[in-house]
């Protein structure tokens, strides 16, 4: 089963973009706490990219802030490109397929 829950801080504000067919997409990025500390460090963070598409991307781009907290539900996708170097890059993203506001809207537009 391919099913990713997590709840952290965007990174900084989503963006929207819109495909030549009228796809809309929402590429962000979520830092996730981890459930422990070092002593020495503090808090650790990892840093998910996500990807939201459709009505949950319009919706997060125009509700949510960088720092605001969210909870989403998805599923784990990868995919491989050559870089501009001919060399083949592995990468792993989060699509979510639904997105829960776990603050006020307090720095959302209008």
């Amino acid at each position: 089963m391919n099913s990713v829950n997590l709840v952290g801080r965007l990174t900084k504000d989503p963006e929207i973009k819109v495909t030549d067919n009228g796809t809309y997409i929402s590429s962000f990025t979520v830092a996730v706490n981890r459930p422990y500390a070092k002593e020495e460090t503090g808090q650790q963070a990892d840093f998910v990219n996500c990807r939201a598409f459709n009505k949950v991307a319009q919706n997060l781009a125009e509700y949510q802030r960088k720092g605001n907290l969210i909870s989403l539900e998805g599923k784990l996708n990868s995919y491989c490109f050559s870089d501009d170097n001919g060399e083949n890059v592995f990468m792993l993203n989060v699509v979510a397929q639904s997105i829960t506001y776990l603050e006020k809207r307090v720095n959302a537009r209008g």
